[in-house]
């Protein structure tokens, strides 16, 4: 037997026991998103209906779970199901004229995140190919430019190159954090506002990115901005 309101309950209690997160309650939840989502596709994947977004959604959560709980095959699990949402909302929600919907993006970037963290050969590449084709994606329309979206992209795609390191790698991931600190400046550093983790945060990655790089003259900058991150951190935790 099936029913939606049986469904979203389900999910909903495999949502709370994930955030409660005592021992056996990722396992509990895994279970019950797993029936959720039998139950959603079979309520409404029915009369050659193949997409839904309540099934998307299913196993976006299942797929989360998985990949949290990263036990033997569990990212393998996590990975077909990403892809899968990802092909449902691409349905979904075509795009056109180089722009993608924002669940779309959020979809690539989640399977983008999974496959670093599986680590395989080529997934990395996989990554990186997502992470520019949200980024060169004109997804914002209506929000300016400095816009969270694009820091959150440039940093993951940033920090994957830096994973990489294949020549230019270095170079890319270095213009990347630079227009992020840019952006979150413009973003956060606002009024009288003058310290924000975010901005501290992305002090530190450029840092190790020329760090990483190793440059002449890179070593110094990378202390001063290690310095302003250490400052900063200071003045908001301490």
């Amino acid at each position: 037997k099936v029913h939606p309101s049986v469904a979203a309950s389900q999910n909903n209690l495999a949502v709370a026991l994930e955030a409660r997160g005592r021992s056996g309650d990722l396992g509990k939840a895994i279970g019950l998103l797993e029936r959720s989502l039998k139950m959603r596709k079979a309520i409404y994947l029915t009369g050659g209906t193949n997409v839904h977004p309540y099934v998307a959604t299913l196993q976006k959560n299942l797929a989360n779970a998985l990949e949290a709980r990263g036990g033997p095959g569990d990212f393998d699990k996590a990975i077909k199901l990403y892809e899968s949402c990802l092909e449902m909302r691409k349905a979904i929600y075509p795009g056109g004229d180089n722009k993608v919907h924002p669940s779309v993006a959020t979809s690539q970037n989640n399977l983008a995140k999974a496959l670093e963290a599986r680590g395989r050969s080529g997934d990395l590449d996989k990554a990186i190919g997502l992470y520019d084709t949200i980024l060169k994606a004109n997804f914002l329309t209506g929000h300016t430019k400095s816009h969270s979206y694009v820091v959150t992209s440039q940093n993951n795609l940033a920090l994957a190159l830096k994973a990489r390191g294949r020549p230019g790698d270095f170079d890319r991931a270095i213009g990347l954090h630079e227009r992020s600190i840019v952006m979150e400046t413009a973003i956060y550093l606002t009024g009288d506002t003058k310290v924000h983790p975010c901005v501290a945060t992305s002090w530190s990655n450029l840092a190790l990115a020329l760090e990483a790089r190793g440059w002449a003259g890179d070593l110094e900058k990378a202390i001063k901005l290690h310095e302003n991150s250490l400052q900063m951190r200071r003045a908001i935790y301490l």
